[in-house]
C-alpha cells in the first residue's frame, strides 16, 4: 500500500519538474544581463528612464525594476526614438551586445521598438538625476521607479529573504501569529482596537469580545514553543504614540523568535548576533548593487556594514552601562 503512495509521489514530481513553469513570463533584465551571450535575440520590455538622440544614432535607458541600473538601447535609426519618452512602457527586439562602457557590461543593439504605454514627457517627474526623499513623497504613485526607492525596495526584500535564510538553515519554523488578536502582551494591545461601525455594541459584537490590531506575537509563539523548540515569526506589528515624526512607526514588520531548554542569556545574545551577521553577510552577497548604491555616499555606514559583518564578536555590556554612557554622550551629538 505505501508503495502505490510512493509511487504517486514520484509521479506528481516528475509533472511538477515538466512543467512549462514561468515561460510565459516576459524576462527580467537581471535574468537577461546574468543569462545572456553576446549577440542573442532578446526581448525587452520595462520602462523608459532617459532618451538621447543625435543625427545618426539614438540612445535609452530601460528599467524593469529587477536591477539598480537599467541597459542601454542602442538604435542605429534615430527615427525609432521618435515615440521613446522619459516614463513610458516599451517594447524592444533586438541583439544582446558586450558594452564598451563602463557602468554597463551588456547593451542592446535595437531591431524594433513599440511603445506599450506613452507618457507625456512634459509633465513627468522622474529625470535621470537623484531626486530628494521629499520630493518622492510628493510623488508616491511614481517614486517606486527612482533609483532610491527600488534600491531600498531590493535590499528589504533580500533582507527579508536573509533572516528567512538564517532561521531555516538553523531548524526553527515559522509560525504565522494573527494580526487580530484579543491579546494584550507587553500592555500596550489597545492601541488601535477594532469597532463593527452600525452595532449595537461595536467593540464587542462581531467577535463577541475586545479586539485589537496585535503589537506582538510574542504569546503565540511562546505556546508553540511548547511543541516547536525553535519557532520565530515575522509579521506586521502596531504600536506608537500619537505622533507624526520618523520615529514614531505605527506600522512595522518585527521578527521574533523563541527557543526551548535554554537557560543563558548568552545563548539568546549568540542567536541574536548570529541572525544579524548571517542576515547582513546575505545582503553583502546577493545584493551588493543595490547597497553599494547607499554605501558609497556614507563612510559611517558602510564601516557599521563591515562590523557586523566581521566574525569578531559585538560588544556586550548591561543595561545600566548603556544607560551610563547615553547619560554621558554630548546631547548634540548627530546619530547616524
Amino acid at each position: 500500500m505505501f508503495g502505490k503512495y510512493r509511487l504517486r509521489v514520484a509521479q506528481l514530481a516528475r509533472c511538477l519538474s515538466s512543467s512549462a513553469g514561468l515561460s510565459g513570463l516576459p524576462p527580467t533584465l537581471k535574468t537577461v544581463i546574468k543569462a545572456g551571450v553576446d549577440g542573442a535575440d532578446v526581448n525587452i520590455t520595462g520602462w523608459v528612464r532617459s532618451v538621447r538622440v543625435q543625427k545618426r544614432i539614438a540612445f535609452a535607458e530601460v528599467a524593469d525594476g529587477s536591477t539598480l541600473r537599467g541597459i542601454q538601447i542602442i538604435m542605429d535609426d534615430p527615427h525609432m526614438a521618435s515615440k521613446l519618452t522619459t516614463g513610458c512602457a516599451v517594447q524592444i527586439t533586438g541583439r544582446l551586445v558586450n558594452s564598451p562602457g563602463r557602468e554597463q557590461n551588456k547593451e542592446v543593439q535595437a531591431a524594433q521598438v513599440e511603445v506599450i504605454g506613452p507618457s507625456d514627457s512634459e509633465s513627468y517627474p522622474l529625470q535621470k538625476k537623484r531626486h530628494t526623499l521629499e520630493f518622492l513623497r510628493e510623488i508616491g504613485h511614481l517614486r517606486p521607479r527612482s533609483q532610491t526607492i527600488g534600491a531600498v525596495t531590493r535590499l528589504r526584500d533580500c533582507a527579508e529573504m536573509g533572516l528567512h535564510k538564517f532561521f531555516h538553515e538553523n531548524d526553527f519554523v515559522r509560525i504565522h501569529t494573527p494580526t487580530l488578536t484579543s491579546n494584550d502582551c507587553e500592555g500596550g494591545g489597545e492601541t488601535f482596537n477594532l469597532v463593527t461601525p452600525g452595532t449595537k455594541h461595536p467593540e464587542t459584537d462581531f467577535f463577541g469580545r475586545k479586539v485589537n490590531l496585535t503589537v506582538s506575537g510574542q504569546l503565540h509563539l511562546e505556546v508553540f514553543t511548547g511543541a516547536f523548540k525553535r519557532a520565530y515569526t515575522f509579521n506586521q506589528a502596531f504600536r506608537a504614540e500619537p505622533s507624526q515624526t520618523g520615529r514614531h512607526l505605527s506600522e512595522f514588520w518585527m521578527v521574533e523568535a523563541e527557543c526551548a531548554f535554554v537557560d543563558r542569556l548568552s545563548t539568546l545574545m549568540d542567536v541574536e548576533e548570529e541572525m544579524i551577521r548571517s542576515t547582513t553577510q546575505h545582503l553583502a552577497n546577493a545584493a551588493e548593487n543595490d547597497l553599494g548604491f547607499f554605501l558609497k555616499d556614507s563612510e559611517p555606514l558602510a564601516k557599521l556594514v563591515r562590523r557586523l559583518s566581521d566574525s569578531q564578536q559585538y560588544p556586550r555590556i548591561t543595561y545600566t552601562d548603556a544607560i551610563d554612557i547615553l547619560q554621558q554622550a554630548d546631547a548634540k551629538a548627530k546619530f547616524v
